[in-house]
């Protein structure tokens, strides 16, 4: 389903490319906190299966939002990836 919808964005004009978006479900898989880097002292989220093919989700400069975490829990459900959401800022925005 992702994608397909992904294909319908990237030929859709700029006036429909909300409604593509739009278009894609809310649902998706549980994320989990991880701590990850030599320390440990990186905070992030993780989803999807071991062993499918990774995507890192990289967050806007306010920090990961709700809305970071729905894109990778749609990622990894729909398109059958490991996803990681590394939050770079620690928290801070």
């Amino acid at each position: 389903m992702l994608r397909h919808a992904l294909t319908k964005i990237r030929r859709a004009p700029n006036s429909t490319l909300v409604a593509a978006i739009a278009s894609l479900s809310t649902s998706g898989a549980p994320l989990s906190p991880i701590n990850f880097g030599s320390n440990q002292d990186i905070p992030g989220f993780v989803t999807g299966v071991v062993g499918a093919p990774a995507v890192i989700v990289i967050q806007e400069w306010w920090g990961v939002t709700d809305q970071i975490k729905r894109t990778a829990a749609k990622l990894a459900l729909e398109g059958e990836y490991r996803v990681l959401v590394p939050d770079i800022y620690k928290g801070a925005v």
